[in-house]
């Protein structure tokens, strides 16, 4: 459900109760109308005031910087994974292959398959970007799109860059990079930390866009060994917790299993650009 900021009109002698100055606050409602509504009801003393409030809708902007996304770990036999904690760190360097709109097909090759995952060549890198073949006529290549965006600081060839894998040959794609503070980024930078731990060496991310299921973060494999742990994911900004915008998912795995959770599509996270009561 999308989250409105509604703003009262600036009144000498009128605030939000419990918060000094403050004339705003957030309100999760199906529409702007919904959201005024619903101010309006909470303060059923102050209605005229509220009836001239505004509502906009509170939504991710593409810098992503001064946020951090902490993921929980715990095992369900004692297995435990220290909580991880990353944010979104523009002057580090870090960029990534742009996850949506899909990169562009240059030359299709011969011989592939649909559902071939792709490796991006060249550039410098942590994790090398990898894509989906999502159609193919006759082996030759008509769209792909990205599963793991990867981890760049000298970006790869931007026109005409080669792949290798798959069932075939010779394809090219057109990339465009994600900027350094880009949600890609941001999740590239997790997978990093989560790989970094002891009990943790298959973490991945998938930005498929198939639907829900296949938009995947991966927090380890059955190889690691924490199939059966709980997850919990909070975001959060300026030191506060603002996972109820986003959805915080907490996830209890099977024992055996791959460990993963769903994770928001490119651009539809719902994320405050301030989390706390603004005076008027």
């Amino acid at each position: 459900m999308p989250a409105y900021l509604v703003e009262m009109p600036v009144q000498t002698g009128l605030t939000l109760h419990g918060h000094h100055g403050a004339n705003k606050m957030v309100v999760f409602a199906a529409t702007s109308a919904d959201a005024l509504a619903a101010a309006e009801g909470h303060f059923p003393g102050l209605a005229g005031w509220v009836a001239n409030a505004t509502a906009t809708e509170i939504v991710a902007g593409t810098n992503l910087a001064g946020y951090t996304f902490t993921v929980n770990i715990t095992g369900a036999a004692g297995q435990t994974v220290d909580p991880i904690s990353v944010s979104a760190l523009g002057g580090a360097g870090n960029d990534a292959i742009q996850a949506t709109p899909d990169p562009a097909i240059n030359a299709g090759g011969t011989g592939y398959a649909t559902n071939d995952i792709l490796t991006v060549a060249g550039g410098t890198f942590t994790r090398a970007a990898t894509l989906r073949v999502t159609g193919q006529t006759g082996g030759v290549i008509d769209t792909v799109e990205v599963v793991d965006p990867g981890e760049y600081t000298v970006a790869p060839t931007l026109t005409a860059n080669a792949v290798t894998g798959g069932t075939g040959t010779s394809a090219t794609v057109d990339l465009v990079m994600a900027g350094a503070n880009s949600y890609e980024v941001f999740l590239g930078q997790l997978v990093g930390l989560l790989n970094a731990q002891t009990d943790i060496a298959n973490a991945a991310v998938d930005f498929s866009d198939g639907g829900a299921g296949t938009r995947l973060l991966t927090l380890s494999s059955v190889a690691d060994g924490n199939g059966d742990a709980t997850v919990s994911l909070f975001w959060g900004k300026e030191g506060a917790n603002v996972a109820g915008l986003s959805g915080t998912v907490t996830h209890q795995g099977i024992a055996g299993a791959v460990l993963s959770v769903a994770i928001p599509a490119v651009g539809s996270l719902v994320l405050p650009s301030a989390v706390t009561p603004v005076s008027g």
